[in-house]
């Protein structure tokens, strides 16, 4: 379902790029404390810009402290507000409001995962816990251990694979925890080098970034093997890494990694530098020609969102609100 709405604003420069992935929600983390995440509403077409989405559609409410992530199932965009310990689930033509989903205690929510079932599990970082959740009635209902912090998530073959980031002492986590999900059981944990980071989908196998440990130069990439649970190859990379992306239909994924890789999977040794500069976050679209990267400018003034495609130079740039670190599609995917 494509949203449709019209923008009142479009204060951002540059070359206009050709239609890409439809209308396009950008998620601003927000400065951390300040309260101040938000979502802006950007058509890659007309270049028409609209910020502060979510605080117009739903004042006084505003959206939070710290957007993570977000991720639209349905007719509905869920979005994971790290630090107010919740998930907004707004209407993905309306931007309204339909229902919170708290989280008690010091879970960390950071990113969801939803089942065909149409069940969530959210990873927390702060916790040792994956957490279930009732997404319709909007209750956490159960939660598994899994013995660190968690990051990236995702549902594949009837299972929930999670990254272990982080130990509760503070230092790197590892490993991928596998979660059944037709009953909540731990079933294993796929060892891996330090600090799995996200997760994605790519031509039916699942991969992870290794961040590393903080200044060890010991990052990586790890291939899953998602119906068989199991390990196909770790790339030692002898640096760390931040972000990983791709499109489930392609055979390229794309690793922030002293600048954005693009990995061709079928041969890892064939990698082209996007770019050199050491962006926040990326995301790609669902052409997965496009790669948009985001700077968060000292994490203090509107940020920017720069959109490579083809996939050597900037086609396009736009002024984000606070601490910009992703995109998602309003199409049905």
């Amino acid at each position: 379902m494509t949203a449709l709405w019209l923008f009142s604003c479009t204060d951002n420069s540059g070359n206009t790029s050709e239609p890409t992935d439809g209308n396009l929600l950008i998620l601003n983390e927000g400065a951390f404390g300040q309260g101040n995440a938000s979502i802006s509403l950007w058509n890659p077409e007309t270049r028409e810009l609209s910020h502060n989405v979510f605080a117009s559609r739903n004042a006084p409410r505003v959206l939070g402290d710290v957007l993570q992530s977000a991720v639209h199932h349905n007719d509905e965009i869920y979005l994971v507000v790290n630090n107010s310990r919740r998930i907004e689930v707004i209407d993905v033509e309306t931007f309204v409001s339909k229902r919170t989903i708290t989280f008690s205690g010091q879970a960390s929510p950071r990113y969801l995962a939803i089942t065909q079932e149409g069940k969530g599990y959210v990873s927390s970082l702060f916790t040792d816990y994956v957490y279930v959740v009732d997404l319709a009635d909007a209750i956490v209902t159960d939660s598994v251990f899994v013995g660190s912090g968690t990051e990236g998530i995702i549902y594949s073959n009837n299972h929930i694979f999670v990254a272990k980031n982080l130990n509760s002492d503070f230092s790197t986590a590892s490993g991928i925890a596998v979660i059944r999900t037709s009953d909540q059981v731990l079933l294993d944990v796929l060892e891996t080098g330090p600090g799995p980071q996200a997760i994605v989908k790519n031509s039916g196998t699942l991969w992870v970034n290794l961040a590393g440990t903080w200044g060890g130069d010991n990052g990586g990439l790890v291939q899953i093997n998602p119906a068989e649970r199991t390990i196909m190859q770790e790339i030692n990379l002898d640096r760390n890494t931040s972000g990983l992306a791709s499109s489930n239909s392609s055979s390229f994924i794309y690793l922030l990694s002293n600048g954005i890789n693009k990995i061709n999977t079928i041969n890892t040794s064939d990698v082209i530098t996007i770019s050199e500069n050491r962006y926040y976050a990326i995301s790609v679209g669902i052409n997965d020609d496009i790669v948009y990267a985001f700077d968060a400018r000292n994490f203090a003034q509107a940020g920017m969102m720069y959109v490579y495609e083809n996939p050597l130079q900037i086609a396009d740039s736009v002024r984000t609100g606070f601490v910009p670190r992703g995109i998602l599609s309003l199409q049905n995917q």
